[in-house]
C-alpha cells in the first residue's frame, strides 16, 4: 500500500512544481528517485526498509508520470 499512497499523495504538489520549476529537470529528478527507491527495495533485509523503498518509488513514479502528461500535452512552456 505505501507505494499508491505516496503516488497518490504526489499528484498535486508535482503538478505545482512541473509549472514552476520546469518539468524536464523534474522528470530526471523522478526518475532518478525511482531507481534508487528499486535498490533500496531490491537491498532491503527487512520490512521497514522494503517499506521505505517502495514509498519512494510511488513519489519518484508519480513525478514522472505526471511530468510525462505534462510534456505530452505541450504544456509545459
Amino acid at each position: 500500500g505505501f507505494y499508491f499512497y505516496s503516488y497518490w499523495v504526489m499528484q498535486t504538489p508535482t503538478g505545482i512544481l512541473a509549472a514552476v520549476g520546469g518539468p524536464r529537470r523534474l522528470l530526471t529528478a523522478g526518475m532518478l528517485g525511482s531507481a534508487a527507491g528499486s535498490l533500496l527495495f531490491a537491498a532491503s533485509a527487512g520490512m521497514a526498509a522494503a517499506c521505505l523503498g517502495r514509498l519512494l518509488i510511488g513519489a519518484c513514479v508519480s513525478v514522472a508520470f505526471v511530468v510525462s502528461l505534462k510534456l505530452a500535452a505541450g504544456t509545459w512552456m
